[in-house]
């Protein structure tokens, strides 16, 4: 999140860490709180692994808890959007040196693909809301592709025309020019 603590807030989890998450707390400021592995790869848009947490350094403030979990190494991967992470793929293991080089391959491209999916929901979603609000304006409002083919009309097109929406998909724009309209 972007709020003044620069949060982390888990939006899935699964096994043990899913019972770990609930019980801390994790930032991606310049803090203790975003000093692991999660904080520091959206703070950099980096790829950061965390070998063996019993000895890592940055992971202080969680040994205990992941102690408890059973998990011993950890490896954070930035979802991006672009240079800018908009938040991180965790995947904990009960083992140390749990990844090796091809497996830290193959979950950079999981990361990769997942933020690709996550960015494609977003704008679908605010395409949708733009498509609501298209809708109920009272103006008529065409668009076009590059070669001037209808796309899309809104209800207040047909309204002011009196085609409708079927009639005019697909058709080239200079048609209302035509002297044809009805």
């Amino acid at each position: 999140q972007d709020d003044e603590r620069k949060t982390v807030r888990p939006v899935a989890s699964y096994g043990e860490a899913a019972v770990y998450l609930d019980e801390i707390s994790v930032t991606w400021g310049h803090n203790a709180l975003g000093r692991g592995p999660t904080g520091t790869a959206i703070r950099t848009g980096e790829v950061r692994l965390a070998r063996n947490l019993v000895v890592e350094p940055s992971y202080e403030t969680w040994r205990a808890s992941a102690a408890r979990h059973h998990l011993a190494s950890s490896i954070g991967l930035p979802l991006l959007n672009g240079d800018v992470a908009f938040g991180a793929l965790m995947v904990y293991a009960p083992e140390r040196d749990a990844f090796d080089d091809a497996e830290i391959e193959i979950l950079v491209e999981l990361a990769d693909d997942l933020a690709f999916g996550i960015r494609t929901l977003r704008e679908r979603s605010h395409h949708d809301r733009l498509t609501a609000a298209i809708e109920q304006v009272t103006e008529s409002v065409m668009i076009t592709d590059l070669d001037a083919r209808i796309t899309y009309v809104n209800p207040a097109f047909e309204r002011v025309t009196g085609y409708g929406r079927d009639e005019v998909m697909g058709k080239n724009a200079r048609f209302l020019k035509s002297g044809l309209q009805t």
